[in-house]
Parts: structure tokens; C-alpha cells; sequence
């Protein structure tokens, strides 16, 4: 296993860890009851990729299209205290996941600058590729944001390049990084909420 590799196992294990934890109850919230995820949720913003390269299938195994897989996984999270930004060519608030629409290319910067018109408490990532932009402008947009940003590399694993600039970007910042499939769209849903119940300002677990 390469150090890439074990920071995404290592991740992975510990939202997974923490999420089972808070739904047996071992880990409680500030005031009684399961986490309120409309309190820990506020102040998040969620950047969704919608480059072209998510219509593409997920694998040569599963022909399920990225972008169907990511619109399953995101309907089940409940964000009604999240603004969701979707982001190819262009950035554009999202109110209804099934107007998710793959076009364009990855710019991951404007994204991220259109996220702090929000003032957020942290962010989160699910992207598939390598930013069109360059590093520079990249680091340029997180040091800007001065918040947690947590990115969840949806794309091939084997994309050593993508999956270190996503470590980069939420090491750079405070947040987390990982390597999900898209055809474990369950799995999606609970890091994603299991994120939402991190952010600095509203922490529940």
C-alpha cells in the first residue's frame, strides 16, 4: 500500500469509525438526542463536480453513470442548512440534485471562490479528476477560504496525480481527504454526513 493509499484507508476508517459510533450512541451531542444535523450542516458548503467526465460510466465493471451514482448518493443527505455549488466550466447554486448536469471542465478554484461569498465553516468536495486550474491557482482560492476543506476523490483510484492534489488541498486547510466509489453510493452518503458533522463552529460529535 503507498502512502496515498493508506491516508484515503486511514480516512475512510475514521469517518466510518465515528459515524457508527454517533448512531449506537457512543458518541453524543452537546444536548442530548442523535446529532442535529440541520444545526451541524449550517455553514457548510458542498462543492459537487460536474465536469463533463462525470457522465462517464464508473468502471469497466459498473456502467452506471458517475453522475447518477453522485445524484443517488446526494439525495439521501439531508441538506436543508447546506448550500450546494455545482461546478464544471461554470459555478452555479443548486436547489434540486437532479438538475445536476455534466458539461465543461474542472475549475475547482472559481468554485472555491464562489464558496466564500458564504462566509462557510468548512467546506466539502466530491470531484472526480484533477482541476483544470493550476496548483497555484488552487492554493490560492484554499488560503483565501480560510476555513476546513474536506475532499472526497470519487474518480480512479488509480489517478495518483488527483487523488494528491485532493490530499493537498484538505491538509493545506484543516479538513480531510479520502478515495470513494461511486458504486457504494451508501457509503457516499454517510462520509458525506459524516462531514456535515464536523464543521468548527457546530461541532456535535
Amino acid at each position: 500500500m503507498n502512502d496515498l493509499e493508506k491516508k484515503s484507508s486511514e480516512s475512510q476508517t475514521g469517518l466510518s469509525v465515528r459515524l457508527s459510533k454517533v448512531a449506537s450512541g457512543a458518541i453524543a451531542p452537546r444536548i442530548g438526542g442523535a446529532p442535529d444535523i440541520d444545526k451541524c450542516a449550517e455553514g457548510t458548503v458542498l462543492l459537487l463536480d460536474t465536469s463533463s467526465s462525470m457522465y462517464d460510466t464508473i468502471s469497466i465493471h459498473d456502467t452506471t453513470r458517475r453522475i447518477d451514482a453522485l445524484r443517488a448518493s446526494i439525495r439521501e443527505v439531508n441538506l436543508a442548512k447546506t448550500v450546494v455549488l455545482s461546478f464544471n466550466s461554470m459555478v452555479e447554486e443548486i436547489k434540486n440534485i437532479d438538475h445536476l448536469t455534466p458539461s465543461g471542465t474542472t475549475n475547482l478554484h472559481f468554485a472555491l471562490d464562489r464558496a466564500r461569498a458564504y462566509r462557510p465553516r468548512q467546506c466539502i468536495v466530491v470531484t472526480d479528476g484533477e482541476p483544470t486550474c493550476s496548483e497555484d491557482a488552487i492554493m490560492q482560492a484554499v488560503n483565501a477560504l480560510s476555513c476546513p476543506i474536506s475532499v472526497i476523490f470519487v474518480g480512479d483510484p488509480e489517478n495518483e496525480d488527483a487523488i494528491q492534489i485532493c490530499s493537498l488541498i484538505a491538509s493545506s486547510s484543516g479538513g480531510q481527504s479520502g478515495v470513494q466509489s461511486l458504486s457504494e453510493v451508501r457509503q457516499l452518503t454517510d462520509r458525506i454526513t459524516a462531514l456535515l458533522c464536523t464543521s468548527r463552529e457546530a461541532i456535535c460529535l
